[in-house]
């Protein structure tokens, strides 16, 4: 990510305020559901809050990925061993609006199987939690997971999806 100087519409009309703007590739979020209707959330520290926060599993689209969902099962992949199962593509979110000029497609991924262990890169940054359906709601209220684009992402994908996120 790096910032740049982007005019803002103030500016085009003779005013000079302007924003810092993070210009970034696209992201990937999957909301993952095992086999045993368990959801996948991964607890990491982000430097932007100072402190850890439990997320879907998520990252960047690589050059060496074909399309967003080869980035996302990627990313399952090595953030938590689990693969596999049926996927849907839920939306695509802009980031950020005013900070941003990326988007995140958010997928949702069901009857995953444990596949592997994760990538020793991601083992010594990420712990694997897995949660009740029921329950994912409640971390967010409770500002446990606090990321907008994954939670708008969740309640998309179960309004779209009901009968996966029945227990």
């Amino acid at each position: 990510c790096f910032f740049f100087k982007q005019k803002t519409a103030y500016e085009i009309y003779q005013c000079d305020w302007s924003s810092d703007v993070c210009s970034s590739d696209l992201w990937v979020t999957v909301i993952p559901i095992t086999k045993d209707r368990k959801i996948l959330l991964v607890d990491i520290f982000r430097q932007g809050l100072g402190k850890n926060t439990l997320e879907f599993p998520s990252g960047g689209v690589d050059k060496t990925d074909n399309n967003e969902l080869m980035a996302a099962k990627r990313e399952l992949l090595e953030e938590t061993g689990y693969g596999n199962g049926e996927w849907k593509f839920i939306a695509k979110i802009a980031v950020n609006t005013s900070t941003h000029t990326n988007y995140c497609h958010i997928f949702m991924a069901y009857d995953l199987d444990y596949i592997q262990e994760q990538s020793e890169e991601d083992k010594q940054l990420i712990e694997v939690q897995s949660h009740e359906v029921d329950s994912i709601t409640n971390l967010f209220y409770e500002e446990k997971s606090v990321v907008g684009a994954q939670i708008a992402g969740y309640y998309l994908a179960k309004e779209k999806y009901p009968n996966i996120f029945k227990s």
